[in-house]
């Protein structure tokens, strides 16, 4: 059963669970109809029609472009009906990977979507909601035609014909699997930003993230180009649930990716001219406006030339017309009569529309009135334009009206209070000190004065310059002096063979990431472990079965590892305990995290995770453990009498030591390396 949330405690409340029930059923139906026997399929639509039936259709909420509402809210004693429904749903989705084993492979991109869909890591309605492009690029209805045809039909339909030159099949199966896969992504990128949100943005937070958003962007804009230039004569159209050109925007279609895929690329120039991640709407309002206009510019020209071959073909037949047919026939002469005077008006506007852009995009940002001014510009533009109209011709695309929308995100962005945003980044930074004032042995003057400076820094933030650079210089100066002498203390530790206090540790590494924020804040220069991260060259993918195979495997151990620290803590001492019981203990709590860190990198599916580093990592917290764990062996082979806590102990440390273990060899250990039963310890730290 999926890890469903608690709907209720985001921005839309109730809607949200509807919502979502709403996008899994209509994008699993065709899985529903192949799997389900024909009871379960009238079970499920009459739960589906009773879940709807219980709401409220009085409380209807908007999109931010108003294309998309949602007209349910429900009583939260219908919740569990809804989680119902999509446990049902997930059921599905997993029995298609078992029954429907080849629709499952051909497709794996757009399953993969559906998953997103019924599991999703944040709030969906809200992503969609409020995304400025999520809306356009969901095209799900070229989804493939599963309730008409078989998944090999469909994928040798989709292939196309083979060019002979080249090799290549001239269809859009990869290109659509493709662009499916990077909608996904986006889909997740957005969901990340909801959890950042809820932590509270800092700078390198967000630069980090834009980072991740402006690749991700990039691919989908990649994926849409190929797509796009796939030689489409609707002849594919019917291995769809609807025309590939819902997604590509050709042959006039009302609906499409395209005005989406131009937000997508002003909102990567906003990136790289350093706008924030709630800023990028104004250039990506340009990118919309931009879009738009090519696809009622190109309406417009194909139009044109079928009026005037129409008028041509029935000038000596209109005497003889019906009544319709007649006023058909005036109205495009009408529209050919003012054919100059809208080619003039659709010129003005991209003329005045490329201005702004060029200026927009050769800009970069780096002051808040900077971007005001810039915005300012863009609201005038939309403004002066939103009324624009051609002279009677009629257009699918309302381009005052569609200019107009991008509105709501362009005053969105001039509401931004920059001393505001500050105020709440330095509260961030706050919190995380406070947060590492943990631990018995914690109080110390040093480091309290450091908390109360970078609070007052915070504070001076919107006031003179010179005071505030010399306020930054201070808590710098002060940070630095206590990162050098707690390193210096953590690594004595590691010299004498101690593992360093976790929360002297922790409290370490909160202040240098204190000083990685205000340094970048302030002076623009990158902490060198994020220099790393931007340097890192793609690493090679996995098979998704040999993935799959290796997740499992490190939840076994994840749930193993945590059995084994219960355990440990749990034979500890009510009083004290040696410090080689401790140091152990620490160890397997450190061998826990490095697993989990492992799992939750290879669930995530990014490409940049390192398998040989990881492993290497795995590798030495193991061999840390056994160290930690022969080294209370070894102490306690002194003492002559073991007492009940001793034993138990000493039979968690054999199951430990054992070579037996599986969770140990999942990865290749140096044989050398790990101590054997007969090692002799030197140096042991004498007794406390």
């Amino acid at each position: 059963m999926p890890n469903f949330k608690n709907h209720r405690s985001g921005k839309y409340g109730s809607h949200s669970l509807a919502y979502q029930v709403e996008k899994a059923y209509y994008g699993m139906i065709d899985y529903v109809q192949l799997i389900l026997s024909e009871e379960e399929r009238e079970k499920l639509t009459t739960t589906y029609q009773n879940y709807f039936n219980s709401f409220k259709n009085n409380d209807t909420v908007y999109s931010k472009y108003r294309l998309e509402k949602q007209d349910y809210s429900s009583d939260p004693e219908m919740d569990q009906m809804g989680y119902d429904i999509l446990d049902k749903l997930s059921s599905v989705y997993r029995l298609a990977k078992v029954k429907l084993g080849n629709n499952v492979k051909l497709f794996g991109s757009y399953y993969e979507t559906l998953g997103t869909i019924l599991d999703p890591a944040g709030d969906l309605m809200e992503a969609q909601f409020d995304s400025q492009y999520l809306f356009y690029l969901n095209q799900m209805g070229g989804a493939p035609a599963f309730h008409s045809k078989s998944a090999e039909n469909i994928y040798n339909g989709l292939l196309g014909e083979k060019d002979e030159k080249t090799g290549e099949y001239k269809g859009p199966y990869k290109q659509l699997m493709d662009y499916y896969k990077s909608f996904d992504n986006l889909l997740k990128v957005e969901f990340t930003r909801q959890k950042l949100a809820k932590e509270g943005w800092t700078d390198l937070k967000e630069r980090a993230f834009l980072e991740e958003l402006k690749q991700k962007q990039q691919e989908a804009v990649d994926k849409f180009e190929k797509l796009y230039n796939v030689e489409d004569n609707r002849q594919y159209d019917e291995y769809l649930d609807n025309p590939l050109c819902h997604i590509t925007g050709k042959y006039g279609s009302g609906r499409s990716a395209y005005e989406g895929v131009g937000v997508l690329r002003g909102q990567i120039k906003a990136i790289e001219n350093g706008w924030g991640q709630d800023e990028l709407v104004v250039l990506g309002s340009v990118g919309h406006m931009e879009a738009a206009l090519k696809l009622a510019r190109h309406e417009f020209e194909d139009f044109m030339i079928s009026h005037k071959e129409y008028v041509e073909k029935n000038k000596d037949k209109r005497s003889s017309m019906n009544i319709n047919e007649a006023e058909a026939y005036d109205n495009y002469v009408e529209d050919l009569k003012h054919e100059e005077t809208n080619r003039k008006k659709y010129d003005e506007l991209e003329k005045k529309l490329q201005e702004l852009k060029t200026e927009l995009w050769n800009t970069k940002v780096n002051s808040p009135e900077q971007k005001r001014e810039l915005t300012t510009k863009v609201q005038n533009f939309i403004n002066e334009q939103k009324d624009f109209s051609p002279v009677h011709f009629l257009s699918k695309f309302s381009l005052g009206e569609s200019f107009e929308k991008q509105l709501i995100f362009v005053n969105e962005a001039l509401g931004i209070d920059y001393a505001q945003r500050e105020q709440q980044r330095f509260a961030v930074l706050h919190n995380k000190m406070e947060q590492a004032k943990v631990g018995v042995y914690f109080g110390t003057k040093e480091f309290d004065n450091i908390v109360t400076g970078v609070e007052n820094l915070g504070k001076l933030m919107s006031g003179d310059k010179a005071v505030k650079d010399a306020a930054y210089k201070q808590v710098k100066a002060d940070l630095q002096k206590y990162l050098k002498r707690k390193n210096k203390e953590i690594e004595g530790d590691e010299a004498e063979g101690k593992l360093p206090n976790a929360n002297s540790v922790m409290r370490r590494d909160t202040m240098q990431n204190i000083l990685d924020e205000l340094t970048y804040k302030f002076e623009g220069i990158l902490p060198k472990q994020a220099v790393k991260i931007e340097e890192k060259k793609e690493v090679k993918e996995v098979s998704p079965e040999m993935r799959a195979k290796r997740e499992k495997k490190l939840s076994e151990a994840v749930d193993y590892y945590q059995a084994l620290q219960s355990n440990v803590r749990q034979a500890r001492g009510i009083l004290s305990d040696s410090p080689e019981y401790t140091r152990f203990s620490m160890a397997v709590d450190h061998l826990l995290e490095v697993t989990r860190n492992m799992e939750k990198a290879y669930k995530s599916g990014s490409k940049l995770f390192d398998e040989n580093k990881a492993s290497k990592v795995y590798s030495e917290a193991i061999l840390k453990m056994k160290e930690r764990a022969y080294d209370y062996k070894a102490y306690k082979s002194e003492k002559k009498v073991l007492n009940s806590d001793d034993k138990r102990k000493m039979a968690i440390i054999d199951s430990v030591l054992s070579n037996r273990n599986k969770y140990f060899k999942q990865f290749k250990v140096d044989a050398d390396k790990i101590p054997q039963k007969n090692k002799i310890v030197e140096n042991r730290p004498k007794k406390l």
